[in-house]
């Protein structure tokens, strides 16, 4: 079996649920992927740098899950628009902007 990122970090969560931090080891993951332990010493060369992809892996996820929610909450927005008038639509626009502010933010530190 191949050993990506992904899987590893699949394979990691697992095992901190059951077993809990204290209770993780590179052999039991290495168990879980259906590789040696030694294998993982070649993607990962020690525990610390498995937490790190984990930690990685998990911001990259909440960063998409967070953009993908402004750019729901902008669609809706827009379409909420079209039924606005005077202050109210000056109001909503604002909104609007700021939110489109926000996910131009989020894409530009995704970039970085």
């Amino acid at each position: 079996m191949t050993t990506n990122t992904s899987s590893t970090v699949t394979a990691f969560l697992g095992q901190i649920d059951r077993d809990g931090l204290a209770g993780f080891s590179t052999r039991k993951l290495g168990e879980a992927l259906g590789v040696q332990a030694m294998s993982l010493y070649h993607h990962f060369p020690s525990k610390a740098h498995v937490l790190d992809a984990v930690l990685a892996d998990v911001a990259t996820s909440v960063e998409e899950l967070d953009r993908a929610k402004f750019a729901d909450t902008i669609a809706e927005m827009e379409a909420k628009l079209a039924e606005k008038e005077g202050s109210e639509l000056d109001h909503a626009i604002e909104r609007l902007d700021h939110f489109k502010s926000i996910q131009h933010e989020l894409s530009s530190t995704a970039m970085h």
